[in-house]
């Protein structure tokens, strides 16, 4: 693939990277990008052609603003059966369709808005050129948000896929960045480039209980398993950032795949804390089983709080067991003045007062089998922290259900004495009120005049 950027591209918004030059061109990690994004995309339009669905996430979302196919397109926030149906609709019409992307117009790591050109023949013989902006988003290497407009309205995909990025910010830090030049460097079995990315002393543990490679120390021996990977038929790799904590750490889901990422066809997938050291280089990896969620993130916050949390590791450390006992179904203990403040907005906030047990309870009920976790520690003093508080899980109708907040913990010598809920998007309020509440208290002050006596009462002199 050319070094050069996609034809045709807007001015990237600020959660997009920079646009390469000439001067400045792509760099492995947008590179990386690139390829992952276009490679989940040109399998599926190749499943299209082939008349074989693509895979999408289970939550895959379809809305449609495109006049000029409204008769075979469903209406927005449709689910992936809509899409299904959808495309088979257009089989019926057309059996034989080719899809192409014409050019790429806004890339980032949430998806792209792309020219699509799909060419067709009727079963009448008569031939149909159709040209849509299709606005993408992607979890993973599964395709989670189709948006369709007409060709006119690239603007408008242009300022709705801006908008997703607001409201969908991706987690980053010095860890996922290194890991996604990883990535990118192994999809081009640059071996030399991946060298560069491990510390000397590297180490590797894979923990997964059915088939691992075992503890191993050393740059020569991580590379030589990545190899045997590539040998064995694992060409690609996609991942999806969980949790990070401070700049080292992070936290993802890692799917090793050949060329086709069918999931009938063999692919390898787990979870995986990466650390970085001072130099940006990979220092610690530990590989869990996909299933073993509560491994990952002990192992995640033990080396925060060994880290760069050192200097607040008892208050880091009440917060991890407090998380993990909401995860066996249990109220973290609190203290006999803990208070829930919950400020977001829409209609969804619980009651001043202790609603700890009712927001816990409501989430357990809607979805029995969740996982709740920090996501992202955004600040962390000697009275508490502000963090992304993230809770996922399967509804009893088997829905995927997911909420996403940001937290204000409050720790008084153990028990927490307050927690406050945002909304994602007021995290500077969230910061701000952590300030106020860790600066101390105004001391009265008293002037007195005269003299005090040995039992502290002032005699005053008239004026």
């Amino acid at each position: 693939m050319s070094d050069a950027p996609p034809a045709t591209e807007a001015a990237p918004s600020p959660k997009t990277a920079p646009r390469p030059t000439a001067d400045a061109p792509w760099t492995p990690g947008q590179r990386g990008v690139l390829l992952a994004f276009i490679s989940i995309l040109c399998v599926a339009l190749a499943a299209c052609n082939k008349q074989t669905p693509a895979e999408n996430t289970a939550d895959q979302v379809q809305a449609n603003a495109d006049n000029a196919a409204e008769n075979i397109t469903a209406n927005a926030d449709n689910v992936a059966d809509n899409l299904t149906a959808n495309i088979r609709a257009a089989w019926d019409l057309a059996p034989t369709i080719n899809n192409r992307i014409e050019a790429v117009h806004r890339l980032n790591d949430l998806g792209a808005v792309v020219t699509h050109a799909g060419y067709a023949t009727s079963h009448e013989g008569a031939d149909v050129e159709v040209r849509l902006i299709d606005l993408f988003t992607v979890e993973g290497d599964l395709i989670s948000r189709c948006e369709l407009f007409d060709e006119e309205d690239l603007d408008a995909a242009l300022a709705r896929f801006d908008e997703l990025s607001r409201l969908a910010p991706r987690l980053e830090n010095a860890a996922s960045r290194v890991t996604a030049q990883m990535q990118a460097h192994y999809v081009a079995r640059d071996w030399a480039a991946i060298a560069d990315l491990l510390s000397d002393d590297t180490v590797m543990d894979d923990r997964r209980h059915v088939v691992n490679v075992g503890r191993s120390r050393g740059r020569d021996i991580a590379l030589v398993n990545m190899r045997a990977a590539t040998d064995a038929g694992t060409e690609n790799l996609a991942s999806t950032v969980i949790a990070t904590r401070g700049e080292r750490l992070v936290l993802g889901r890692f799917r090793y795949f050949g060329q086709e990422q069918r999931h009938d066809v063999l692919h390898t997938e787990f979870l995986a804390v990466t650390e970085i050291d001072t130099d940006n280089r990979i220092a610690a990896r530990v590989i869990v089983d996909l299933d073993d969620i509560a491994t990952a993130l002990a192992e995640l916050d033990s080396r925060y709080i060994a880290g760069e949390a050192a200097d607040h590791a008892d208050l880091w450390s009440y917060l991890a067991r407090a998380y993990a006992a909401m995860n066996r179904y249990e109220v973290p203990p609190t203290t006999s003045e803990w208070v829930t403040v919950d400020h977001r907005k829409g209609g969804i906030a619980f009651a001043p007062g202790d609603a700890t047990a009712e927001i816990l309870n409501s989430g357990w009920a809607i979805a029995p089998n969740q996982t709740i976790y920090v996501e992202a520690v955004h600040r962390l003093s000697d009275r508490g922290a502000v963090v992304s508080h993230a809770a996922r899980g399967t509804s009893r109708d088997g829905f995927d259900a997911e909420w996403r907040m940001i937290a204000l913990l409050i720790i008084d010598d153990g028990p927490m004495k307050r927690c406050e809920l945002f909304d994602e998007a007021d995290l500077d309020a969230a910061i701000a009120r952590l300030d106020e509440l860790s600066r101390p208290a105004p001391q009265l002050e008293t002037r007195r005049r005269g003299h005090t006596n040995a039992f502290g009462l002032t005699s005053r002199r008239a004026t």
